[in-house]
C-alpha cells in the first residue's frame, strides 16, 4: 500500500506531465512543511514555508474583503507563473511554470482537480 507521500507525489507527477511547461509541483502543509514535490532542490523547504505564508496572507486578505473562501493565488513574472491552490485549510498545492506556459486555463483546470485529489488523500490520512 502506498504511503501518503507516495500518493501525493503520484498526483504531482500527473500534474507535471499533463501541463506543458511545468517546472515543479509541490504540496506544503499550512505550517510550511514540505509534504511532497516533483523536484529535488535545497530550496524546496524554504519555498514550502513561503508558499504556506502566501496562501495564509491571501486567505486573510480575502476574508477581510468579504470573500471568505479563497481558491487560488497566481503570481506572474517574466520567467513564468507560480500558482497556489488551497487544499482545504491544511495545505497548499504549488505549481511553477516556465515562461513558455501561456495557458493558465490548463493550469487552473489541472490544479483544481489535483487539489481535490490531494484533499481526499489528506482526509483519508487523518491530517
Amino acid at each position: 500500500m502506498p504511503t501518503i507521500g507516495e500518493l501525493m507525489t503520484q498526483v504531482l507527477g500527473r500534474v507535471q506531465n499533463s501541463i506543458p511547461g511545468v517546472k515543479s509541483a509541490m504540496v506544503a502543509s499550512s505550517d510550511g512543511l514540505l509534504l511532497a514535490s516533483t523536484s529535488f532542490s535545497e530550496e524546496n523547504e524554504r519555498t514550502a514555508a513561503m508558499s504556506a505564508s502566501l496562501i495564509s496572507i491571501s486567505r486573510r486578505a480575502s476574508e477581510a474583503m468579504g470573500k471568505p473562501r479563497i481558491n487560488d493565488v497566481t503570481i506572474r513574472s517574466e520567467e513564468g507563473y507560480i500558482t497556489l491552490f488551497s487544499i482545504g485549510r491544511d495545505a497548499v498545492l504549488v505549481i511553477s511554470t516556465t515562461s513558455e506556459q501561456k495557458n493558465l486555463g490548463m493550469v487552473y483546470l489541472e490544479g483544481k482537480g489535483a487539489s481535490n485529489e490531494l484533499t481526499e488523500i489528506l482526509k483519508r490520512s487523518g491530517l
